[in-house]
């Protein structure tokens, strides 16, 4: 069975930049690569951050976080600000 590895990122150019090499250096074979850009879907913006995610671009695997060059804190793509 495969495992699921999810690369959340913003779409800028540092984060396609992971995008790409992620996609060549993942096994497909032995997992199944879900990339999510929260610039574009902030409805998934709660789910990143429910794996712990905290910097973009990040990858999940195995349910540990792996920031890669991480520039933007993902709380910026939330669709409402959280409460004070």
């Amino acid at each position: 069975m495969k495992s699921e590895v999810v690369l959340y990122h913003d779409g800028c150019k540092v984060c396609l930049a992971v995008v790409d090499a992620m996609t060549g250096l993942i096994d497909s074979d032995r997992h199944d690569l879900k990339v999510i850009n929260l610039a574009a879907n902030h409805a998934l913006t709660a789910q990143a951050e429910a794996a712990g995610v905290k910097r973009l671009p990040s990858l999940v695997i195995d349910g540990k976080v792996i920031e890669v060059q991480p520039h933007a804190p993902v709380a910026e793509f939330r669709e409402e600000p959280m409460p004070q």
